[in-house]
């Protein structure tokens, strides 16, 4: 069956989707979002689900595309432990590039004050980002 443990297909980030929107409109809202991590196993409290979302959202339109669904889930994928701690690093890691810039981090900052970092203008790997915050968040 070809490529069956690399990336999700096609047809698996779809249903994904799906599964997400309950209200058929093509789009994911926050309660949708809440509520499907939590059918999925993932204890999330709201300000760290709240959190994931905004940063999912990069257009900041208040919903999740499936496309924006699409980028998060490809880093998802990437990431070893897939917490939600994972999930928040690779929401907030905008541009891929495996590091969590200044600007990033104000992104952060902003929805997660307990994230007390100042990069200025330098970088750090999206692994110790993750350390980061299961440390802020202990």
């Amino acid at each position: 069956m070809g490529n069956s443990q690399s990336a999700v297909s096609s047809a698996q980030l779809r249903e994904a989707f799906v599964t997400f929107d309950k209200n058929n409109d093509k789009q994911i809202q926050s309660d949708e979002y809440a509520i499907a991590l939590s059918n999925l196993g993932v204890r999330v409290d709201f300000k760290l689900c709240e959190l994931c979302f905004r940063l999912v959202d990069t257009d900041k339109n208040t919903t999740i595309s499936s496309a924006e669904f699409a980028k998060f889930i490809a880093q998802y994928e990437k990431s070893p432990q897939k917490d939600v701690f994972d999930m928040i690093a690779c929401a907030a890691d905008l541009n891929s590039d495996g590091f969590i810039d200044s600007q990033e981090m104000k992104t952060v900052q902003r929805y997660f004050i307990k994230c007390p970092v100042n990069l200025q203008d330098k970088q750090m790997p999206v692994q110790d980002f993750i350390v980061l915050l299961r440390n802020a968040y202990k």
